[in-house]
């Protein structure tokens, strides 16, 4: 057997072979296996980061962390509008309401399957499970309808301040109504006399001035004055009661209640300290004067406008609704009157005294009325408004200085005024709607 020279690596080491040499194809399938291995190898160095963050957002979906957001808008089935205040909530995590427009936004809820509730009391309550993912926004268009609703009947009964009382004080109440008044009206006697009959915890004692004196029996010991209780009409106090008794009309009177001390005191003090008579009369307590309307303003505060005054458009308006007025009131003035030197201020009258009078009156009115309407018409503001009767006192005094110089005759004085006639009063009206206002 021949020996082969040794076969020496890079390395400098000897191997020694022994037998024929390898044949060529498991040398081929060596190499094939090879680059089989260095393939794979690589495909999964490629996969590996796929696959974790596969596992990881696996992981996240399964475990529930994480969150999303729910939006969307309610609308109605039926007609397609928005639906208000419908309450939205994600079981367990939040919940809010839809506004004007029907949208609702939920931010925060945890991935994963969720129910979504809506309620409403017109279309009732409605559950839709939803998928929340991670960092999404999930977009709803939610349809729902009107439902039936059956609701029994709640019956209210509220009390009156008189009825609780009569209810809850525990012991009778000291008053006399309405049947027993008319009863002692028709037999005609006064107030002293009824509450003596009908009150039996009153006595009636002679008071100052001849009048009548009121007190709790009971309230002082052997003698001494009157302590007289306090009279309250209507709720106001009466300083001197002793003639009401005697005077007051029965027939005005709705009821009469007498407290005593302790309840008195307890409700109106030291003014209650030996007691209290409550006089009701049918017409009641007179109502507060509204000012709403601005009756009760001595000035305006224009910085509350929204807007500045339109002087143009106020003076505009006033200036027409001034000269239809002057030519209507010289038109019924032309029928009576005629300038002329003789009588008093150039004036002589044709008609009689009541016609006169009229016509003067007509002449200096309507254009004040109709100046004042126009004026009041273009400074009106949603807030408020002019006045007519500061208007027209100060359109009266320019109309009468006006039409005074006219009939005076002479040609400078009549000139002044035509000019105050047909552009001082319009500008009185001006300032009067500017400075004389009423809210609306």
């Amino acid at each position: 057997m021949t020996h082969s020279p040794p076969f020496r690596s890079g390395h400098g080491a000897g191997v020694r072979v022994s037998g024929s040499a390898p044949a060529p194809a498991q040398g081929c399938r060596s190499a094939a296996a090879s680059a089989a291995a260095h393939l794979r190898a690589s495909v999964l160095a490629l996969l590996l980061p796929a696959l974790v963050a596969g596992a990881v957002a696996a992981q996240d979906v399964g475990t529930g962390t994480g969150t999303g957001t729910v939006s969307g808008r309610v609308i109605d089935s039926a007609d397609l509008r928005p639906v208000a205040d419908v309450e939205v909530a994600v079981a367990g995590v939040a919940r809010t309401v839809t506004d004007a427009a029907g949208f609702f936004s939920i931010v925060g809820v945890p991935i994963g399957e969720r129910a979504l509730m809506l309620s409403h009391l017109a279309y009732g309550e409605h559950v839709r499970e939803v998928l929340i993912e991670r960092d999404g926004n999930l977009q709803l268009d939610v349809r729902i309808s009107l439902q039936a609703l059956m609701l029994s009947p709640l019956v209210v009964e509220a009390l009156s301040d008189l009825e609780r009382r009569r209810v809850t004080q525990g012991t009778a109440m000291r008053e006399v109504v309405r049947p027993d008044i008319d009863s002692a009206a028709r037999e005609g006697r006064n107030l002293a006399e009824l509450l003596q009959d009908r009150l039996p915890g009153a006595m009636i004692r002679a008071g100052r001035f001849g009048g009548v004196c009121i007190e709790i029996r009971g309230a002082r010991r052997g003698r001494g004055p009157c302590r007289e209780v306090g009279v309250l009409l209507d709720g106001v106090p009466i300083g001197n009661p002793g003639l009401l008794y005697t005077t007051i009309p029965l027939n005005d009177l709705e009821r009469v209640e007498l407290l005593s001390a302790a309840e008195a005191g307890a409700r109106y003090g030291s003014a209650g300290a030996y007691g209290m008579l409550l006089i009701e009369t049918r017409r009641g307590p007179a109502p507060d004067r509204p000012t709403r309307n601005g009756d009760l303003l001595t000035g305006f505060d224009w910085s509350g406008e929204a807007e500045p005054y339109p002087w143009v458009r106020v003076f505009g308006s006033s200036l027409v609704g001034n000269a239809a007025g002057l030519a209507l009131g010289l038109a019924l003035a032309d029928r009576c009157l005629k300038v002329s030197d003789i009588g008093s201020f150039g004036l002589r009258t044709r008609c009689d005294g009541l016609t006169t009078v009229s016509v003067g009156f007509l002449s200096l009115g309507l254009p004040a009325l109709a100046g004042g309407l126009a004026a009041r018409w273009g400074g009106a503001t949603d807030r408020s408004r002019g006045r007519i009767t500061p208007a027209g006192l100060a359109a009266s005094f320019g109309l009468t200085a006006g039409y005074l110089m006219l009939i005076h005759g002479e040609p400078g004085t009549e000139a002044a005024g035509t000019v105050i006639l047909t552009l001082g009063v319009p500008a009185l009206l001006t300032l009067s709607d500017r400075v004389f206002r009423a809210l609306r």
